[in-house]
């Protein structure tokens, strides 16, 4: 019974744990953390770890709302609730996983209360996240506005309320790591803030969005006139 279909992905899970968890513990725990602090370690920690860990949560958090939200006040696409949220179990375990990679590397990388560069950087990743999925949820909104307008769906195989759906999903769950993260760094003080190199990166990125939603809503105009 163990090795029937039931068990197959439990299996392959496990397969998995058990060929890359001892290599991944032997090199990183032995050999990697030999190099605590160099410039390497310490952007695989920001952006694979922390950076990669998060993103994981994120988009696997905002599939599982949106499939929630589809089911309760969008349209479904099979009435079958064992079908419609089949995927779910899937969606919790990267959830859970992305959570304890993001909180495992923010750890080895937290300063305390000294401010760092690396704690800086740190930061503005997590708001440059959340804020990237906000952005998208908000240009997702202008293309739910054009298919109410057109009575299209410009998202293929999607309705309209779906779209909606997906938007606010977006939001819901990239706004607060944006509003939280961004707070934090606005309550520190501003003078070293102001002259750091990470900030000046992020505010520009932040005017690179701002340009893309504004190429976005164009688009969308210039699709409503037609």
């Amino acid at each position: 019974v163990l090795f029937g279909p039931k068990y197959g992905n439990l299996l392959q899970g496990l397969a998995l744990l058990l060929s890359a968890g001892p290599f991944w513990a032997w090199y990183w725990l032995r050999k990697a953390q030999a190099a605590a602090g160099t410039t390497a370690w310490q952007a695989f920690v920001l952006l694979a770890g922390v950076g990669g860990g998060l993103v994981m949560a994120v988009v696997s958090a905002s599939m599982a709302v949106y499939q929630v939200l589809v089911w309760f006040l969008g349209q479904p696409g099979t009435a079958s609730a064992r079908e419609h949220f089949s995927s779910a179990p899937d969606l919790v375990s990267v959830i859970i996983v992305g959570l304890v990679v993001w909180g495992y590397h923010e750890h080895l990388i937290s300063p305390g209360a000294q401010r760092t560069e690396i704690s800086r950087i740190y930061d503005y990743i997590l708001s440059a996240i959340g804020l990237i999925a906000g952005a998208v949820g908000v240009a997702i909104l202008v293309v739910a506005g054009i298919e109410a307008v057109t009575s299209s769906s410009v998202l293929a195989g999607g309705a309209p309320v779906n779209t909606l759906l997906a938007a606010a999903t977006l939001i819901l769950v990239g706004g607060p790591v944006w509003t939280v993260t961004w707070r934090r760094v606005q309550n520190l003080p501003q003078q070293d803030e102001h002259q750091s190199a990470t900030r000046r990166i992020y505010l520009y990125a932040l005017v690179g969005v701002g340009g893309i939603a504004a190429v976005v809503c164009q688009i969308g105009r210039a699709s409503c006139r037609e």
